[in-house]
């Protein structure tokens, strides 16, 4: 999730009669925090203020008798942090004119949690390539160009959906 708080649903019936819901939360193995008592189904509670992580969440219901029934536990991770990226090497010169057929695109990259990067090409009128690797690929070259003005950037995206763009060159 690309927020810092987690809002769960959960319901428990009984036929000997429902005493209580409770939800447990958990950091890694640290106790976070555990919701008051619901006499009553369907129960919500909402943590807030959490930290980038994983947590782990379980729910517990007992009845009047004493039984109390354990769910399996889940585990959520958050993530309220950007990516960084940027291009490195000659990657940032702009308005220069070289005689090759092909470029290198080349980034430097921070995510602990990334899903996937994309690398898009352009030339005056379209997108000409575009490759997206999800294996921290940090270079990508496209060959057999021909004569023309092209552009490129790149999009680092994580597992939480927040992503960031270098700027086209």
């Amino acid at each position: 999730f690309n927020t810092n708080s987690i809002t769960f649903n959960c319901s428990a019936s009984d036929n000997v009669g429902l005493q209580a819901i409770k939800i447990f939360l958990f950091n890694g193995s640290n106790f976070v925090n555990t919701t008051n008592a619901s006499t009553s189904s369907p129960f919500w509670s909402n943590f807030t203020n959490l930290l980038d992580g994983l947590y782990i969440f379980n729910i517990s219901a007992n009845d009047t008798n004493g039984n109390t029934n354990y769910s399996i536990s889940k585990k959520v991770r958050i993530d309220t942090t950007y990516p960084t990226i940027n291009f490195t090497g000659d990657n940032a010169l702009t308005g220069i004119n070289v005689s090759r057929t092909w470029i290198s695109m080349n980034v430097s990259a921070t995510e602990a949690n990334e899903n996937n990067i994309t690398y898009r090409l352009h030339n005056s009128s379209t997108t000409i390539n575009v490759t997206t690797f999800n294996n921290s690929m940090r270079i990508q070259n496209v060959t057999g160009l021909g004569d023309e003005v092209y552009t490129y950037n790149v999009t680092l995206v994580d597992y939480a959906g927040n992503k960031n763009v270098t700027s086209t060159y």
